[in-house]
């Protein structure tokens, strides 16, 4: 009598079948990024500050492209990698929760709204009669993260979620999961736009 022989999947089949458990908008838009930055890297590309979200740009030369612009482009292989796989769980939970055009509509929604409440603080801050400060409207914001933190907002709220795991280490109070994930990558990474992060914050709850 033969005994019975249980293989695993290998490692092409797992992440195949990973792959299609993902819902198309989610997909589409991890494609488009990754592609884009492989164009970038492979043309030698690194002109990002005509195609950042930059806030002096924006108001004095009316680029009002720079809000989309800066949402698909990255600055590095760990940047892309790192926003498109914390996109894949939380992108394909709130598609599957709304659909694909309406999650798509929130997220056109969410860009214009992230990208209205960074020219509003950076203007007030530059024009404040205390200490203004040009700092922010020279800021060059770009990747997908602002529109991250927008949809942890949203799928935390509709989760109906009373606590949250911080990279698997300590729950947090749902209601501050967002901000302490702010606080953390602000002093965790370098170079990562603080108001970036926060006005996607801002507009998720605004959502």
């Amino acid at each position: 009598m033969r005994p019975n022989i249980v293989t695993e999947a290998g490692l092409p089949t797992r992440v195949s079948q990973w792959w299609e458990g993902i819902p198309f908008l989610t997909s589409a838009i991890v494609i488009i990024c990754g592609v884009i930055y492989l164009v970038c890297l492979l043309t030698g590309y690194d002109s990002f500050e005509e195609i950042c979200f930059w806030p002096l740009a924006v108001i004095h030369k009316f680029q009002v492209y720079r809000i989309y612009t800066s949402v698909i482009f990255h600055g590095s292989l760990l940047h892309v990698m790192f926003n498109m796989l914390a996109l894949v769980p939380l992108g394909s939970e709130l598609e599957r929760l709304m659909g694909s055009v309406r999650l798509l509509y929130i997220m056109i929604l969410l860009a214009i709204s992230n990208a209205f409440l960074h020219l509003l603080i950076a203007f007030l801050v530059a024009h404040n009669p205390f200490h203004p400060s040009q700092y922010l409207m020279n800021e060059c914001a770009i990747g997908f993260s602002g529109i991250l933190f927008s949809l942890i907002v949203i799928e935390t709220s509709l989760s109906g979620a009373q606590s949250r795991s911080i990279f698997g280490l300590f729950n947090v109070p749902a209601k501050w999961y967002p901000w302490i994930l702010l606080v953390i990558f602000q002093v965790l990474m370098s170079n990562v736009s603080l108001l970036g992060h926060l006005c996607g914050i801002l507009s998720g709850f605004a959502c």
